[in-house]
């Protein structure tokens, strides 16, 4: 046995303290709470006269604790580290049933040598909702794992072994036991005889001959009578007064009736039976029958054979026989065709495709980006066709509400092309300034009128307006100095004018001004 390596699970809580073999000091307490079951880990750091102690190999490691109540707690360790300087304990329920103080010590055994160390220090605090079904009692789970496994050795049914029911004291000593009764009196060889010398009277149980001849065997022997056996076959008297078969393999003759009256476990005994009245002889094999068949030593042209060489002859009659520095010996694939191809000129087959023209058939490449009003050729199903967009004037809607800045235009199947043109009719005007407008979700762009932003209510309710797309903005079509309300004023007059009669639709004309 030796301590193994241990690591504590990162969901352990670990106290730590240390223990001395030398000195005798108390260090800090561990404290830990009534009731606490296998979840805190003591973690004990060794030292021998103050230096760090490292566990031998072949050691393991115990701890000893006395509780409040006078039980005993006898545990072995989790483990070590890698050092082999820190040895780990779990903290059972039965260690922490009791609230109080105890001074446990650490036990260091190395072939059946023992050393302990200083007491660690060791609070159980009160835990205030306790656990009245636990009952203190001692815990030996070192000394129970070692009667365990005694115990396992002497007669198994402990469960901590593969194969403890066979292999303890206990098994080998009942079959011995049913050896020694089986062969009781132990076998006495008492030579060779005939079978018919055998003897009938005075036979003692244990008792063996060798008969020398085969034998059936008679009322006397325990298998009964009518079993075939070869010369040299062994058999011995028993306590049950009649003959045994050692050696030999049971033999028995019957005829097909007596055999098809056995049941499927006596056929399937071992003994070999052979049916007197019965045809052994195989069949032909035939298209429904299984059996015989007769294949031909040698090559035939002739053989009526159910399996015959006379098809594998005909085969080979048929091959074409190779004729040294020929690749083929005739030309099957007729002169004409070979004389053709040795017409080909070299490289002929070294073609490149030329470039289509109006006049050349010939090759091109997909792929072109549109530039402008030039649109790319596409395919579909290996046929070419070019995807033009409508360049004639679009109509679309615009029910955006009057101050949306951003307008958007109902114009399905809509694609933006520079000059392209559409007619807009807006349900609602416009009172916003910069105002944008996405037709058919190609985008917003910005909305001018004479290179500048259209200006608030410049829009009427339920209008039409034409615009052509130019230089990133739509752009108003046409002069509106009649098809507006229109008034002349001075600057002064114009500037006298509230922000709403600035804004009112009314196209002024600054007679004063620049």
């Amino acid at each position: 046995m030796s301590v193994p390596d241990y690591s504590p699970p990162c969901y352990k809580i670990v106290h730590y303290t240390y223990a001395d073999f030398v000195s005798r000091q108390i260090g800090r307490p561990v404290h830990i709470v009534q009731c606490d079951d296998n979840l805190p880990i003591l973690a004990v750091k060794l030292y021998s006269d103050g230096q760090p102690y490292t566990i031998p190999s072949n050691s393991d490691a115990n701890i000893r604790m006395v509780k409040p109540d006078g039980k005993h707690v006898y545990n072995p360790a989790l483990g070590c580290d890698s050092t082999r300087h820190t040895v780990y304990f779990a903290v059972t329920q039965q260690m922490a049933v009791f609230a109080g103080e105890s001074s446990p010590v650490v036990e260091i055994y190395t072939n059946g040598s023992i050393a302990s160390t200083s007491s660690i220090g060791i609070v159980i605090d009160r835990n205030p909702v306790s656990n009245d079904t636990l009952v203190s009692s001692d815990e030996y789970k070192t000394v129970m794992q070692y009667a365990k496994e005694a115990e396992s050795y002497a007669k198994g049914n402990t469960g901590i072994r593969d194969g403890e029911n066979t292999d303890n004291a206990k098994y080998y000593s009942e079959r011995s036991k049913d050896y020694s009764d089986a062969w009781k009196g132990s076998l006495l060889p008492k030579g060779e005889v005939a079978f018919s010398r055998l003897p009938v009277n005075g036979n003692v149980a244990g008792h063996m001959y060798t008969i020398t001849e085969s034998f059936v065997t008679d009322t006397r022997f325990r298998s009964g009578a009518g079993f075939s056996y070869p010369p040299r076959t062994r058999v011995y008297w028993t306590s049950a007064n009649k003959w045994e078969v050692l050696t030999g393999t049971w033999r028995k003759e019957l005829s097909k009736s007596e055999y098809d009256a056995l049941s499927n476990a006596e056929k399937m005994n071992g003994i070999y039976y052979h049916i007197t009245d019965d045809d052994d002889e195989i069949p032909d094999a035939s298209a429904t029958v299984k059996g015989l068949v007769k294949v031909d030593p040698a090559l035939s042209s002739s053989s009526v054979n159910p399996v015959q060489n006379k098809i594998v002859t005909g085969a080979l009659g048929n091959k074409v026989d190779k004729v040294s520095g020929k690749g083929l010996s005739t030309n099957d694939y007729t002169t004409t065709e070979k004389n053709k191809l040795s017409g080909i000129a070299a490289n002929a087959n070294n073609y490149s495709l030329p470039l289509a023209s109006s006049t050349v058939r010939g090759g091109m490449k997909t792929g072109y980006s549109q530039n402008g009003k030039n649109y790319p050729v596409q395919l579909s199903n290996e046929k070419m066709y070019v995807n033009v967009p409508w360049d004639g004037v679009w109509f679309g809607v615009c029910g955006s509400k009057k101050a949306d800045v951003a307008k958007i235009v109902d114009a399905s199947g809509f694609q933006l092309n520079e000059g392209i043109r559409i007619t807009v009719y807006f349900t609602w005007g416009n009172t916003a300034e910069n105002i944008t407008l996405n037709v058919g979700g190609t985008g917003a762009k910005p909305v001018f009128y004479k290179s500048n932003p259209a200006p608030a209510n410049f829009i009427q309710t339920e209008c039409g307006i034409d615009m052509v797309y130019y230089a990133g903005a739509w752009r108003i079509i046409g002069g509106f100095s009649e098809a507006f309300p229109a008034r002349a004023l001075t600057q002064s007059q114009y500037n006298a004018l509230s922000s709403s009669d600035k804004l009112n639709g009314t196209v002024y004309f600054i007679t004063d001004g620049t």
